[in-house]
């Protein structure tokens, strides 16, 4: 007799793998057929319609920036200067971003070439103070 045919059998089963599920068998997501290819600013896509792409543009908390020049040094673009912080900033500053500005000179950093940013996201990276985002204008 077979010592497996016993009333103490474990049976597994798997399921079919022509109907498995991605997330159990961790396979790749299938392609978005509803999705338009990836365009280029002013491609005609097949259905007529142009797609247009959202520019980009870095967003800077001048409450954390501590102007140490990281997204200067970083951008390839050339989109940021550091330099004393307007006094219109400074003045939107709650008491703790006044203070802490202050303690730095009031240097901030500044997006002043802003529609050059390509949002490959060095800048975000980067920054000590987490105080960069990047953000789609319309």
């Amino acid at each position: 007799m077979n010592p497996l045919s016993h009333q103490n059998q474990v049976v597994c089963s798997l399921p079919d793998p022509a109907h498995r599920s991605r997330s159990h068998w961790n396979a790749p997501e299938p392609e978005d057929e509803g999705r338009p290819p990836e365009a280029e600013q002013g491609t005609v896509l097949p259905s007529g319609l142009e797609e247009r792409l959202m520019p980009i543009r870095p967003i800077i908390d001048h409450g954390r920036c501590e102007a140490k020049r990281e997204c200067v040094a970083v951008c390839p673009n050339d989109v940021f200067e550091v330099r004393r912080m307007d006094l219109a900033d400074f003045q939107q500053l709650g008491m703790l971003g006044k203070l802490r500005t202050t303690a730095h000179r009031r240097m901030t950093a500044y997006a002043v070439r802003a529609e050059q940013c390509d949002g490959c996201g060095k800048c975000v990276t980067s920054c000590p103070e987490n105080a960069i985002t990047l953000m789609t204008t319309a």
